[in-house]
């Protein structure tokens, strides 16, 4: 989640976190130069995913740090079957009062976020098709993630 409160709104993303266990902020300045970036992109980045931090596939599957202390760093797939990963990210208008998101929770058919200042917004969001995309994905592997 990142709240602008200087432009009115709150970009958060939600995913289930035992599908994709990590989230990574990356920064960029001019360093890729594959199309499209063509080295001109500054940015912020903010990515979920399971992997060994920013490591290849090879150092993800083996054993390391995260893993070792049970947090997944690789999804096994099968070519037989689609893996589906459900995420959402949404955008929403925050009073003027919302500086820094405190806390997030579930209601019935929406998500809410409230402020340090105290302020809080809340967005309708059909979340559970988080655990719609787990449930897919133990079909595949059976219980609890491979």
């Amino acid at each position: 989640m990142a709240a602008v409160p200087s432009r009115g709104y709150l970009w958060f993303a939600l995913r289930d976190a035992a599908v994709l266990p990590q989230t990574v902020l990356r920064m960029d300045n001019c360093g890729r130069h594959a199309p499209p970036w063509l080295g001109v992109n500054r940015c912020l980045g903010v990515e979920d995913g399971c992997a060994y931090f920013a490591s290849d596939l090879a150092d993800s599957a083996k054993k390391n740090e995260l893993n070792a202390e049970g947090i997944p760093t690789v999804l096994k797939m099968d070519p037989d079957h689609p893996t589906r990963i459900a995420h959402i990210q949404g955008v929403a208008r925050i009073p003027r009062a919302f500086d820094r998101v405190r806390r997030a929770g579930f209601n019935r058919d929406a998500v809410r976020f409230e402020s340090w200042s105290g302020s809080a917004v809340e967005v309708p969001v059909r979340w559970r098709f988080l655990k719609e995309g787990r449930a897919a994905l133990e079909r595949q592997t059976g219980p609890g993630l491979q």
